[in-house]
């Protein structure tokens, strides 16, 4: 079917530009036939328009009648079957004064504060990178301002905070005990969890602190009895994921939580408490 209308636009105009892709993907009868206003053979074949006026104005022409600006692209809308209803809006009563305004400042400005030039980035490229890097930046900032050490809002490692003069670190193990006492490390990902996912979820979930006045503790009205319930509920779902991936060694009956810190060259190594596996309870050690 051969196009019944030209669209004439500016071809140097970035948004013009990503506008005539818009329209050739909505155009699914082949109705309009794009050609830039820079084209020779353009006012050769449409001698009823000049070069000013199509400098200002998208214009469809064909078929004895000629449309510009806002009323050649409600005229557009209404031929296109997925936007039809956005041109039927356009066309009530008292639509036209809005829309021709809007269409005239769009087009008078879009050289100059929208820099819609060809290879330019546009208004509505500098909203959207503006808006995804206020994004990033809210996302790296909450979790030191909020306190929260899980994702998506972590202040660690980036914008962790030495709370103590010495600046220690912590860590910790999983060392699991059997019948006879024979100790065997567990790794963090016997769970099915990655060890930096594991480490969030236990420090910002579960551990905390039984200490109110630690800055980082996540629980102010903290208790030990609170704490080992807590700690329970990680361990039943660490064990219940360590079956699931056969990855818990037979004959286990506790499991330790060994809670390591170091400052500079000094490691400490505590037992936080320990895990019955047959009893499924947590025990906090005094």
């Amino acid at each position: 079917m051969a196009p019944r209308f030209d669209v004439i636009y500016d071809g140097d105009c970035g948004l013009c530009e990503a506008s005539r892709r818009f329209g050739e993907r909505l155009d699914w009868f082949g109705v309009f036939r794009w050609r830039p206003n820079q084209e020779e053979a353009v006012l050769k074949d449409h001698p009823h328009l000049t070069a000013r006026a199509l400098d200002g104005a998208l214009h469809v022409t064909g078929e004895g009648r000629t449309l510009a600006g806002f009323d050649a692209v409600r005229f557009m809308l209404l031929r296109w079957p997925l936007a039809a209803w956005l041109g039927a809006l356009c066309y009530l009563p008292g639509a036209a004064v809005p829309g021709r305004a809007a269409y005239r400042w769009v087009a008078d400005h879009r050289r100059t504060v929208l820099a819609c030039r060809i290879g330019e980035p546009t208004i509505v490229h500098k909203f959207f990178a503006s808006a995804f890097i206020c994004m990033v930046l809210a996302f790296a900032l909450a979790g030191p301002i909020l306190r929260i050490e899980d994702w998506p809002l972590t202040c660690a490692p980036m914008f962790a905070t030495p709370l103590e003069a010495d600046g220690a670190r912590y860590s910790f193990r999983f060392v699991a005990l059997d019948a006879s006492g024979k100790e065997r490390e567990l790794a963090s990902e016997s769970s099915g969890v990655t060890e930096l996912r594991l480490k969030r979820l236990l420090f910002g979930r579960y551990y905390g602190s039984v200490d109110p006045s630690y800055e980082y503790g996540g629980f102010p009205a903290d208790t030990p009895a609170a704490f080992e319930k807590r700690m329970t509920g990680f361990f039943d779902e660490f064990v219940d994921g360590a079956r699931k991936g056969r990855t818990l060694p037979r004959g286990i009956v506790e499991i330790q939580l060994v809670v390591i810190r170091e400052a500079g060259t000094a490691r400490e190594r505590h037992v936080s408490g320990r895990y019955n596996v047959r009893d499924r309870k947590f025990r906090r050690s005094p």
